[in-house]
C-alpha cells in the first residue's frame, strides 16, 4: 500500500515514544450478486490525541506521518486501474491526516483478491494471486494469505531505531489488525473455524487480531457457513 515500508516505519517513529496503539482495519462488503467493496484504513487517532494531550494542539496536524501520502497513492491507483473487475478507486484522508483509507469496488471475489494483491504490494505473477477470500455458494473463507502482517512485524523488528532485543509485544501490545465483513443479503449460520464475533442479525463478522501479541489464542483465517 503506497510503499508499505515507508509508512510502517513512519508509524513506528510516531508510536514508539508514546507507546500508543494504532489500528489497521480491513472492511469488505459483499452484495447478493457477489460484488462489493473493499477498504483498508490506518488509524492513528490516538497518537494525535496524545500529542494534543502534551499541549501540542497547534502542531498535531504537522505531526501526521500520512499528511503527504496522497501522491504516493497515485501510484497504487494507476495499478488498480489495470486490474480486471476493480473500479471506483478511492483515497480518503481524515482527522488531519491521522486516518487514511484506500479502497475500491469489485465485481466478484476473484477481482477482490486481485485488487488486494495490489494494495498489499505482493506483486504476484499473473495467475498466482493469493486467494485472500474464498466465497462459493454457502461457504465463505478468509484465508491466512496475508503477508502484509508479516511485513509489518519484519519491518518493526528489522528497523534501525534502536529496538533490538526489545519485546515488541510489550511496546505495541494494542496494535491491531481488524477484519470486518458485511453481508448485505446473506446471514451467517455457523462459524466453522476461527475466533470471530458475529453480530446479532448475522450480517457482520469481526476478527480482531493483535499483531504483536503471541500470548493469546487468535487466528487470521476463519471459515463461515452463510445462507
Amino acid at each position: 500500500m503506497y510503499r508499505l515500508k515507508i509508512w510502517i516505519l513512519l508509524i513506528f517513529a510516531a508510536t514508539l515514544s508514546l507507546q500508543s496503539c494504532f489500528e489497521i482495519r480491513e472492511v469488505v462488503t459483499f452484495r447478493k450478486d457477489g460484488s462489493g467493496s473493499f477498504s483498508l484504513s490506518i488509524d492513528l487517532s490516538q497518537v494525535k490525541q496524545m500529542i494534543q494531550g502534551f499541549g501540542q494542539q497547534d502542531n498535531a496536524a504537522d505531526g501526521s506521518p500520512f499528511k503527504n501520502m496522497e501522491a504516493e497513492y497515485d501510484k497504487t491507483r494507476q495499478k488498480l486501474e489495470n486490474v480486471d473487475g476493480v473500479t471506483n478507486m478511492k483515497f480518503i484522508s481524515e482527522n488531519d491526516g491521522y486516518v487514511i483509507t484506500t479502497g475500491f469496488d469489485f465485481s466478484d471475489v476473484a477481482a477482490l483478491n486481485r485488487g488486494m494483491d495490489v494494495v498489499y504490494e505482493n506483486a504476484s505473477e499473473p495467475g498466482d494471486v493469493p486467494e485472500y477470500y474464498k466465497f462459493k455458494r454457502r461457504s465463505f473463507e478468509r484465508t491466512d494469505s496475508h503477508n502484509f502482517l508479516d511485513l509489518v512485524k519484519n519491518e518493526f523488528a528489522g528497523s534501525d531505531m534502536g529496538i533490538e532485543g526489545m519485546d515488541l509485544s510489550t511496546l505495541f501490545s494494542n496494535v491491531a489488525y481488524v477484519n470486518e465483513i458485511h453481508f448485505e443479503a446473506r446471514e451467517v449460520r455457523r462459524v466453522r473455524s476461527g475466533n470471530v464475533e458475529v453480530s446479532e442479525d448475522g450480517t457482520t463478522v469481526t476478527n480482531r487480531y493483535l499483531i504483536f501479541n503471541e500470548t493469546i489464542d487468535q487466528e487470521l483465517e476463519f471459515r463461515l457457513r452463510v445462507k
